[in-house]
């Protein structure tokens, strides 16, 4: 779903958006009714992202609403074809070792408490990191480790 299209379709998407971000009121909501700039302010507001961030943020919810795969699919995927990504997600996270990647079996909760260790940062940046790796690794079924 493009950015500028969120407002046409608010009606529809509202709950999803409201399951991401599940600290938003319902009023918060009603008022943004869609509109780039104000979900953008919103995030930034009751969730302390910088202006790039929350529009990453708001673009990559945008995308994966319109994309029918759940994140379970996806991490589905990433673990049946771990041993050909592992050296991929090394070369992104480098901080990782390569005995907790093994060790991991391409599992979201185990990478994102890695992630989360290595880069200091909360669970749920973590999540968000890790889920972002693993919907571009997916999207591209041909990826491979190169460095392994």
């Amino acid at each position: 779903m493009n950015l500028d299209t969120i407002e046409g379709k608010w009606k529809q998407v509202k709950g999803n958006f409201r399951e991401k971000w599940g600290d938003l009121t319902d009023d918060q909501l009603e008022q943004a009714a869609g509109k780039k700039d104000q979900l953008i302010g919103l995030l930034q507001e009751k969730y302390g992202m910088t202006k790039d961030k929350a529009e990453h943020a708001l673009h990559t919810w945008a995308k994966r609403t319109e994309e029918p795969d759940t994140t379970e699919t996806i991490w589905n995927n990433i673990q049946g074809r771990w041993t050909e990504l592992v050296g991929h997600f090394k070369e992104q996270y480098g901080a990782t070792t390569e005995n907790e990647l093994a060790e991991s079996h391409g599992k979201r909760d185990i990478l994102a408490g890695m992630i989360q260790r290595e880069y200091n940062i909360s669970r749920g940046d973590a999540y968000e990191m890790v889920d972002d790796w693993a919907y571009g690794a997916y999207q591209n079924p041909n990826l491979t480790g190169g460095k392994k």
